[in-house]
């Protein structure tokens, strides 16, 4: 009995030195967006659909994960390039209150009947959602190819405000759609065209964590979503839940 709690106080103690070197401090995020004056709010209007979704976005970049910084050459350099060097995204942390708004969202943009509109409300909350959980939905738009937005190049987690590290309980990728684009190239001075190919990543997480925290708890202030790749940082974004 006494090896069992040797062990579990190792445990906890690694846990703890392995949080001690992240930050959950707003001060150290690269983008906030501030929720905590919509935060568990009940859904008023259908008109609010789209304005709580942008409350909940944060749009942040990444660079590809197929291609070495600079290694596109200057001479067909096109005006957007991000596009291939970069990862375009955008984070939308959804709890009660963004899901609702997210379901109305896009049944309104989709011009949905009250029928078909509760068909796809009940297979929404059915496929995506379940107590206890939340969930990030990171959107990702790339130039280059659909291989580069694949979760398996990334570390991903949240950071709560006392800096502990929270992996997700499942990743889940849709496949990645690809549309034809163009985009005009100053050089050459004429239109190439491009696949554009967009993706989603949801990273799904308990409220309550292993510690018995309640995440979205009068305890912690804020959310933060850290992305990595080989031990380097290239986003972190976060959630002001509390105004506190």
């Amino acid at each position: 009995m006494k090896l069992v709690w040797v062990i579990l106080l190792i445990f906890c103690g690694m846990a703890w030195l392995s949080c001690a070197s992240r930050s959950g401090s707003l001060n150290h995020a690269d983008k906030v967006a501030d929720i905590s004056k919509v935060w568990n709010q009940e859904f008023k209007t259908e008109s609010d659909a789209e304005k709580i979704l942008n409350q909940y976005t944060i749009p942040f970049r990444i660079d590809n994960p197929l291609i070495e910084p600079g290694a596109i050459s200057s001479s067909i350099r096109r005006v957007d390039p991000s596009h291939e060097e970069q990862i375009y995204c955008k984070a939308i942390l959804l709890d009660s209150l963004s899901t609702e708004a997210d379901i109305r969202y896009q049944a309104r943009k989709d011009s949905l009947n009250q029928k078909a509109y509760t068909e796809y409300r009940q297979k929404y909350l059915q496929e995506k959602v379940q107590n206890g959980q939340f969930r990030i939905r990171i959107e990702m738009e790339s130039g280059f190819s659909s291989l580069s937005i694949n979760p398996k190049f990334w570390s991903m987690y949240i950071v709560n405000a006392r800096g502990v590290m929270i992996e997700p309980l499942q990743i889940v990728a849709i496949p990645v759609i690809s549309e034809q684009d163009s985009v005009y190239s100053s050089s050459h001075r004429i239109k190439l065209a491009r696949n554009r190919i967009q993706g989603e990543i949801t990273l799904i997480f308990n409220r309550i964590t292993f510690f018995k925290e309640d995440l979205f708890g009068p305890n912690n202030r804020s959310i933060t979503l850290e992305i990595t790749r080989d031990q380097k940082t290239l986003a972190r974004v976060a959630w002001k839940i509390s105004g506190k």
